[in-house]
């Protein structure tokens, strides 16, 4: 995701968080990335718009263009927010494909994310446990490099299939809370 300067001038952009495409024209992302703090509190973000860059858009780790989306679900309970693209505009890409079951604590997981706005970033690390978050319900805790850019990116099983959404970075090195697969289903659902 990108976050365009309010002016609109010369190539002005963040890259700041992440997203997994969950279906050819749906992006599911962090609610916390698209949250507009300078807006009221209490205001949903359901109708923004928000901008993302595609991988084919980057180039030397800068974007040469970038592509509107719309929010269509935002759940702040469980972090997580869906996001509408024009099908017609977008080349042809995969999407994730979620899993029936979990891998165990101790098994290999992989993410993918910008950690600071480093495009494209492949990390391995292992399940350390499953916890309960009293912010978001219930979480993987993986032992795998998050850093800020990662919020949004997905964490995935050694089949490739999603399993969790970034959500916090841990302040101990090397670790993250991803939203859990039961709340991204239900969510989808």
């Amino acid at each position: 995701l990108v976050q365009i300067n309010k002016d609109n001038k010369e190539k002005s952009a963040i890259t700041y968080c992440t997203g997994v495409w969950v279906s050819l024209d749906e992006i599911l992302t962090a609610a916390h990335c698209v949250k507009d703090s300078d807006k009221e509190p209490w205001k949903v973000p359901v109708g923004d718009t928000i901008n993302y860059v595609v991988r084919a858009d980057v180039d030397s780790d800068e974007y040469t263009l970038y592509h509107p989306g719309k929010v269509v679900v935002f759940d702040e309970s469980v972090d997580l927010v869906l996001i509408q693209v024009d099908f017609e505009k977008m080349p042809t890409h995969r999407f994730a494909l979620l899993p029936f079951e979990l891998p165990a604590v101790g098994e290999t997981v992989y993410g993918v994310g910008h950690p600071n706005k480093n495009y494209w970033s492949f990390a391995e690390g292992e399940v350390s446990a499953y916890r309960r978050s009293s912010e978001i319900g219930d979480v993987i805790q993986a032992n795998i490099s998050t850093w800020y850019g990662n919020s949004g990116g997905g964490l995935f099983d050694r089949d490739g299939k999603l399993i969790g959404i970034c959500s916090r970075k841990l302040e101990v090195p090397s670790m993250g809370f991803y939203v859990h697969l039961d709340s991204i289903k239900k969510f989808l659902d």
